[in-house]
């Protein structure tokens, strides 16, 4: 991947997937948009070697990604997803 601010091709400084106890708090953000629907992922934080710039991904199977949208797009974004109007 390369960072959408500078350019540089972002490096990956932590990983967690489906099961792992060891990164709780990578594991969290990834619940928090996708356990709604799977707890089978992969979340990467990545960070640009040269402007810093920090970035957290998250990796679903290509016919989970086709399911999810077909699921929001009959029946809506699921509320854990919906931002709170302040």
């Amino acid at each position: 991947m390369i960072c959408p601010k500078c350019g540089t091709k972002f490096r990956v400084t932590n990983t967690a997937g489906n099961g792992d106890t060891n990164r709780y708090y990578l594991r969290g953000l990834g619940n928090k948009v996708l356990d709604w629907y799977t707890e089978d992922f992969v979340i990467r934080q990545r960070v640009c070697p040269k402007c810093k710039y920090s970035s957290v991904t998250i990796e679903v199977e290509l016919s989970d990604l086709k399911e999810i949208c077909n699921l929001v797009s009959e029946e809506g974004i699921p509320d854990c997803l919906k931002r709170d109007k302040k």
